[in-house]
């Protein structure tokens, strides 16, 4: 696992609690919760010990694509979740771009709005270096 799954002020932390913080992205949620009970509790027993704000990003967006949520069917639904990633102004195109072409055919057409404007903006293809 590399440290990039940790992202913003790891200053002054001891090598221990930035291990802690990696090995959070090695923890498996089900799919049918948000969170689990376990996961909430440890991350707010770190988060106190550390005295800072500390957030997951639970990746749902791969299961959706193989089916596997229990929501996959609801339309709605799917137009949120897709939303809230393909919409947000604070990722970039290069880890979103397979994924946005993966599920574009999957997902209810009233769900692809956001991943078709997704692709038009940045494109199906990365492009070549220059």
């Amino acid at each position: 696992m590399s440290s990039e799954i940790v992202h913003g002020d790891t200053a002054n932390l001891k090598s221990s609690q930035a291990r802690q913080l990696q090995r959070f992205g090695a923890r498996q949620v089900p799919p049918q919760l948000v969170i689990s009970a376990v996961l909430a509790r440890d991350l707010i027993d770190l988060s106190q010990v550390l005295n800072r704000q500390l957030g997951l990003f639970i990746d749902r967006l791969q299961a959706q694509a193989n089916g596997t949520l229990p929501f996959a069917a609801d339309p709605l639904l799917q137009h949120r979740l897709v939303a809230a990633v393909f919409d947000a102004t604070d990722l970039g195109p290069t880890p979103l771009r397979p994924l946005a072409v993966t599920l574009r055919e999957r997902l209810d057409p009233l769900a692809r709005g956001p991943v078709d404007r997704f692709l038009a903006h940045y494109g199906e293809v990365r492009p070549a270096n220059r």
